[in-house]
């Protein structure tokens, strides 16, 4: 039994969610830093090789939860865009009251970011991840959860997750080829169209 009312709880849950849950890793990270800190310094003084062992580990995961947390930093844009992304069994899903979708990554034939110009929060800029039968699923960048989409995209051969940071990060406007399956006719430097012709 509980003395606080169902309401009350659900609405503290949504705001702890809301505004907690990005600070997960980061703090997660750091106990692991602590306690591979702890364990390291308890063999230097004449510890046991497992606790040198366990800290090693700690660090290890440490520092790769720290370096995907930082690649998700880069294109977290704030969850304000309207829609949800959801990454289930190499699937994107985008889930929004109008222009939702589903798209397996193994069917995917290109993947642009169109970038619009002063849109930090990511309302204007969007992911269009276009399939080999031509159907695109447009993602806004600021959707919850479309800071995800690095670590799907990431296996894909070749793609420039560099130029998608750059894009995000509003540094020029316009289309920006982030991949394509290979013999699909774009160029390798990402341009869409050919040199001399307008873009």
């Amino acid at each position: 039994m509980s003395f606080v009312r169902p309401e009350l709880r659900a609405r503290a849950a949504r705001l702890f969610t809301a505004r907690f849950v990005h600070w997960v890793e980061p703090l997660v990270v750091l106990g692991l830093f602590a306690l591979a800190l702890f364990l390291g310094l308890g063999f230097l003084r004449g510890g046991g090789w497992v606790g040198g062992a366990v800290g090693a580990v700690a660090l290890a995961t440490g520092v790769v939860t720290l370096i995907a947390f930082g690649r998700r930093a880069k294109f977290e844009r704030g969850g304000t865009a309207q829609g949800l992304v959801e990454i289930d069994e190499r699937r994107v899903a985008y889930l929004a009251p109008q222009g939702g979708g589903i798209v397996a990554l193994g069917g995917v034939a290109r993947i642009e970011i169109h970038a619009a110009e002063g849109d930090p929060k990511g309302l204007r800029t969007v992911w269009v991840l276009t399939d080999a039968r031509g159907q695109s699923l447009v993602i806004p960048a600021g959707a919850r959860g479309a800071g995800a989409l690095a670590d799907a995209l990431a296996g894909l051969p070749g793609i420039r997750l560099d130029r998608a940071a750059a894009a995000l990060a509003g540094e020029r406007a316009g289309r920006h080829l982030i991949w394509s399956a290979p013999g699909d006719g774009t160029f390798p430097n990402g341009v869409l169209e050919p040199p001399g012709r307008a873009t």
